[in-house]
């Protein structure tokens, strides 16, 4: 669970004397990311408004991940919520696949429509 905007994974806002001391500010770009993340094998579902979009998805994907899933617009919370407990369900309780269970995830409405998967190339 995370925000996102047009500039990318927010950060929380840090004390002025503190933030200068950080090599991150305000968002973190798919650049920042690809340049420490290492996930080999997981499955990442990002919550986070608009980093479903294809610059996140290549940063999460380069790094290891198996799958990566993000909305492509900015759901409500509540969509976001459901589609993470739904998809979980059906890959864990349900014994689904990946894909199978991001199918019947993303099917509720237009809100849970936005998440987009990416998996890794076979």
């Amino acid at each position: 669970m995370c925000h996102g905007d047009d500039v990318g994974l927010r950060l929380p806002e840090l004390a002025p004397a503190i933030e200068e001391q950080q090599p991150y500010h305000r968002a973190l770009t798919p650049d920042d990311l690809a340049a420490f993340l290492k996930l080999p094998e997981t499955v990442v579902i990002n919550t986070g408004c608009s980093l479903g979009l294809p610059p996140f998805a290549d940063a999460f994907m380069r790094s290891g991940c198996r799958a990566y899933v993000g909305p492509t617009g900015d759901p409500e919370g509540d969509a976001s919520l459901f589609y993470a407990l739904c998809f979980h369900y059906e890959l864990f309780c349900g014994g689904k696949s990946v894909r199978t269970a991001h199918d019947i995830a993303s099917s509720h409405d237009a809100q849970t429509r936005m998440f987009q998967l990416y998996e890794e190339k076979t």
